[in-house]
C-alpha cells in the first residue's frame, strides 16, 4: 500500500513492467519492419523476385518472433524466387508444405499463389496436375487478385481443357483477352498476354508470327 500511495513500484515490478514493454513494443516493431518489407518487395506472377532482397527475406524467416502470416508471405515471396532461378523441386517442396500449414487463410493472395506457382512447376514438368491447380488458382483469385487470375487463365488456355481445341478458338481466347486488357491500358498484363500468343504461335512453327509477339512484348 506504501508503494502505491506514493506513485511508486518496487524496484523488482517496476523492471518486469518495462521489460515487458520492452519485448512488446520490439515485437511490434519487428512487425511493422516485416509488413513493410514484404509490400516492398511484392512482384506480380509473371515478373521475379528481386535477388538483392532474397538475404533478408532469409533472415527474416530464420526469426521465431515472426508472425505465422507474414512467414508464409516471404516463404511464398521465397518460392516464387526459386522458380525463377530454376530451382523447381526445391519451390515445390516447399508450396505443398506450406499447403499443409494451419494458420493459412484460404482467402488470401498468398493461397491463390500457391496454387498457381505449383501448377506452373507441374506445367514446366508436363504433368497433368497442372489444370488441377490452374483451376483452383483461377478461382481463388477471380474478383481479387488480378495477376494471379490473369496467369491462371493464360495457362488454362494455352494447355488445360482446350488441349484438343483446335489452335484458332485458343488463339481468339487470347486476342479476347487481349482487347479487354487494352481498354485499361494495363501495360504489364499486355505484356504477359503477348508473350503467351508467342508461346502459341511458336508451339505451331509461325515463327514470324511468334516473333512479332514477343517484340510487343518487349
Amino acid at each position: 500500500m506504501k508503494y502505491m500511495q506514493n506513485n511508486h513500484l518496487p524496484p523488482i515490478l517496476k523492471a518486469t513492467f518495462f521489460g515487458f514493454f520492452f519485448v512488446a513494443y520490439s515485437q511490434f516493431v519487428l512487425a511493422e519492419n516485416v509488413d513493410d518489407f514484404i509490400q516492398r518487395i511484392q512482384v506480380a506472377t509473371y515478373n521475379c523476385p528481386d535477388d538483392e532482397f532474397m538475404p533478408q527475406v532469409d533472415e527474416y524467416l530464420k526469426q521465431r518472433n515472426v508472425l505465422p502470416e507474414q512467414l508464409i508471405k516471404l516463404n511464398v515471396h521465397k518460392a516464387h524466387w526459386l522458380i525463377c532461378v530454376g530451382k523447381n523441386d526445391k519451390a515445390q517442396f516447399m508450396l505443398e508444405n506450406l499447403l499443409l500449414e494451419p494458420e493459412i487463410d484460404e482467402n488470401s493472395q498468398s493461397y491463390a499463389s500457391m496454387h498457381y506457382q505449383l501448377g506452373f512447376i507441374f506445367d514446366v514438368q508436363e504433368k497433368p496436375e497442372r489444370c488441377d491447380y490452374y483451376r483452383q488458382s483461377e478461382q481463388l483469385a477471380k474478383g481479387r487478385f488480378s495477376d494471379v487470375y490473369l496467369s491462371s487463365q493464360l495457362g488454362l488456355i494455352t494447355v488445360c481443357e482446350q488441349g484438343n481445341q483446335d489452335i484458332g478458338v485458343k488463339l481468339g481466347r487470347l486476342f479476347a483477352l487481349l482487347k479487354s486488357y487494352s481498354e485499361g491500358r494495363d501495360l504489364e498484363s499486355l505484356a504477359h498476354i503477348h508473350n503467351n500468343i508467342g508461346l502459341l504461335y511458336g508451339k505451331i512453327g509461325q515463327r514470324a508470327l511468334a516473333a512479332e509477339q514477343y517484340k510487343k512484348s518487349l
